[in-house]
């Protein structure tokens, strides 16, 4: 897998951090592109873009332990720990509904040794997680619960002062039903969609032969991507 960002793309997300520049997301992009160009696409995984988002943000906003609910087969969380090995890395999974995910993930990923994995309901855990992190950034993300779930979880999270931002991925209609009103949430819900959404899927990163060159929108025209809030 190898990643190359256009300018186009690296300054929108420039736009969402604005002291970040534009040579620094190039430094960013080479970094996490040597770092996870090993990493075999999981089925059904996220879009190495959408990760490369969250990795601009950790660093950028000092994260020291970052926040996943949702770890699935582990392609995300597999990501973000090989591109910063220095960030504990927290994954929630009610794996008994995940058919037999849990034994081949947590023995695939086991040489990366700053993931904690956590077996429970993300929606609770994630929640005593911030509560005890008081002395850490923190970060989240939430593949886990979806749509309206996924926004109120999200919207109680960004109420401790620990947690320095969230990011939800597979909204699909959530930000229609679910009243919130985060301007900065939906700037970066744009972001994702007119940017992310519209990149063909080798731009993406390693998904050319999964979906045979359509482009991410084409494929979930209903809203798959991630949105971020600071």
């Amino acid at each position: 897998m190898s990643i190359t960002y256009k300018q186009r793309e690296l300054s929108i997300l420039s736009n969402l951090l604005p002291n970040t520049s534009i040579e620094k997301l190039n430094t960013y992009a080479k970094d996490f592109s040597e770092k996870t160009s090993n990493i075999k696409y999981q089925k059904r995984g996220v879009m190495p873009f959408e990760m490369f988002t969250i990795y601009v943000f950790c660093k950028e906003l000092n994260i020291t332990t970052l926040l996943e609910s949702g770890t699935a087969r582990g392609y995300s969380i597999e990501l973000l720990a090989s591109a910063m090995p220095e960030i504990k890395m927290i994954t929630v999974e009610n794996f008994a509904r995940k058919y037999n995910y849990e034994v081949p993930t947590k023995d695939r990923l086991s040489h990366l040794s700053n993931i904690e994995f956590i077996t429970g309901n993300g929606v609770v855990v994630l929640k005593e997680l911030a509560q005890k992190l008081t002395e850490e950034n923190v970060g989240v993300f939430i593949d886990g619960p979806k749509d309206g779930e996924a926004i109120s979880l999200a919207t109680e999270l960004k109420g401790y002062t620990n947690v320095k931002f969230v990011s939800c991925h597979d909204l699909h209609e959530g930000l229609e039903y679910c009243p919130y009103n985060d301007l900065e949430f939906r700037k970066g819900y744009e972001y994702l969609n007119d940017v992310v959404y519209n990149l063909s899927v080798s731009e993406a990163g390693g998904m050319a032969e999964t979906f045979d060159g359509e482009t991410i929108k084409n494929k979930w025209p209903d809203g798959y991507g991630i949105i971020l809030s600071i």
